[in-house]
């Protein structure tokens, strides 16, 4: 076996390539229609196969795919909230104002010490009483006796008088016209028998009397009394006599 040289090697594989891609090519063309002709077709555009195979002509221009619209649905209506004057419908509430760290307690008015007296003269005891405490007088001490009025039972007198300004806790004494009242009469000068007739005439049975020495010149009679003459007296109360003894 002979050897070639490299170069001679070489040489024949190259003329051998240059042989066989003309024909192959040539066989290509008649089968296949040209490349520029060619379509390649996608879901959206379609690409000839130039243009896929990347052997482009430097007159075409690579075309992107855009990729298909999506079309949104409409939002649902959202029912419109009615606005408040002054306030904006999606402004949050206004809080709460927050409850004060110390609570007020009201401070209660200074209760009265002190009232004005009314006037309950000429009023029953009842009457007076019920004026009194709704003025907050309850201290109301109450005496029945003769003062010559004709108004029985009634309020003759008061202390202290109306508008005086008392304290609540101060007393008004009242004194009322009792029931059991006469005038005394006037038994001076009388014999004991005599005074006391007429003493019991006018309703007095309780008569005490004491003779003793007063100077006087009739002797046996009386000398003084007590109460005088004309004071209005309850007749259960005594009249007393003083006469004038006979061994002076």
């Amino acid at each position: 076996m002979a050897w070639v040289p490299a170069a001679a090697a070489l040489g024949a594989a190259a003329a051998l390539v240059a042989m066989v891609v003309p024909r192959a090519n040539e066989a290509a063309a008649v089968i296949r229609p040209p490349a520029a002709h060619r379509t390649v077709t996608t879901p959206h555009h379609t690409i000839p196969a130039a243009a896929r195979s990347g052997a482009l002509p430097h007159t075409a221009k690579m075309v992107t795919p855009r990729p298909a619209r999506r079309h949104r649905a409409p939002a649902a209506a959202t029912p419109a909230t009615p606005a408040v004057q002054g306030v904006s419908p999606n402004s949050p509430a206004a809080p709460s104002p927050a409850p004060s760290a110390t609570a007020q307690v009201p401070v209660p008015a200074p209760a009265p010490t002190a009232a004005t007296v009314p006037d309950v003269l000429y009023t029953t005891l009842s009457a007076a009483a019920s004026t009194l405490k709704g003025r907050g007088l309850d201290n109301i001490p109450y005496l029945y006796g003769c003062y010559g009025s004709p108004d029985i039972n009634d309020v003759i007198r008061q202390d202290p008088g109306s508008g005086a300004r008392i304290a609540l806790t101060a007393p008004v004494q009242l004194y009322l016209q009792a029931n059991n009242c006469h005038t005394v009469p006037n038994v001076i000068g009388m014999s004991l028998s005599d005074a006391a007739y007429t003493l019991k005439q006018s309703g007095f049975s309780n008569i005490p009397y004491l003779y003793d020495c007063y100077g006087s010149a009739n002797t046996g009679t009386v000398v003084s009394q007590s109460p005088i003459a004309g004071t209005s007296y309850g007749i259960t109360q005594p009249v007393s006599l003083k006469l004038q003894a006979n061994n002076c």
